[in-house]
């Protein structure tokens, strides 16, 4: 178990993970549901080959359609432009310039992370893709590194994620996804926690949660904390 930031609050954090994600599974039921549906079709997946003696038939026309929404989105880069004001002065004017070109190259950034790990296509497509679907989640951070900002940005499989709001707005996210030991002992290594209790199985699953929320400390002020634990 590893705690990214010491709260004043103490909790369970295996019994309260679980619980969430049971939370999350249930509140987000018909999200998945509707989503793997979706997907099915895009692929063509077929559920049954017969239904009542009679063959079944799939139509492409969903997984057309979805391949050209993608590719006329995310066929060009986006243009980022921040809204200037004719009263604007010049000096002001130069800052909302160089904040663009900023911006344009965070997503270059985020483009070649993307491609330097292997995955399939650009950022951009796979962000839209999920767009496509009806939700996307990205998870982005910056950290220096030899005295140079560097942003990076995850892309999560909206199934695997389950965001909690309350009077206050977002109040917790928890993500929850399922990989072999083998993998999840790796992945605990490069994060630098204790890997001790996982095997080295490469069929064996295990489950792996993420937990970040926000915590009371008594005065009115709520402040985050990050759970992250491999079950």
């Amino acid at each position: 178990l590893e705690r990214a930031m010491t709260t004043d609050v103490q909790i369970n954090p295996k019994s309260a993970m679980l619980t969430w994600v049971e939370e999350g599974k249930s509140l987000y039921r018909t999200r998945n549901e509707r989503i793997a549906s979706e997907r099915a079709m895009i692929v063509q997946a077929y559920r049954k080959l017969e239904i009542n003696g009679i063959r079944t038939v799939m139509s492409n026309q969903a997984r057309i359609l979805f391949r050209l929404a993608v590719g006329v989105i995310a066929g060009k880069k986006p243009e980022i432009r921040i809204p200037i004001t004719e009263v604007e002065e010049a000096e002001e004017k130069e800052k909302y310039n160089q904040a663009e070109y900023f911006l344009h190259g965070v997503l270059e950034e985020w483009d070649r992370s993307w491609r330097r790990r292997g995955m399939r296509g650009s950022f951009l497509r796979q962000y839209v893709s999920h767009i496509c679907e009806g939700q996307a989640v990205l998870f982005p951070w910056m950290e220096m590194s030899g005295g140079v900002l560097r942003t990076h940005c995850e892309i999560f499989d909206p199934l695997e994620v389950y965001p909690f709001y309350g009077a206050d707005g977002l109040e917790r996210v928890v993500r929850h996804f399922r990989i072999t030991e083998a993998q999840a002992r790796a992945m605990a290594l490069a994060r630098g926690w204790k890997a001790d209790c996982i095997g080295p199985s490469p069929s064996r699953p295990v489950d792996v949660v993420d937990a970040w929320y926000t915590v009371s400390r008594g005065n009115g002020a709520k402040t985050p904390d990050v759970i992250n634990a491999v079950m």
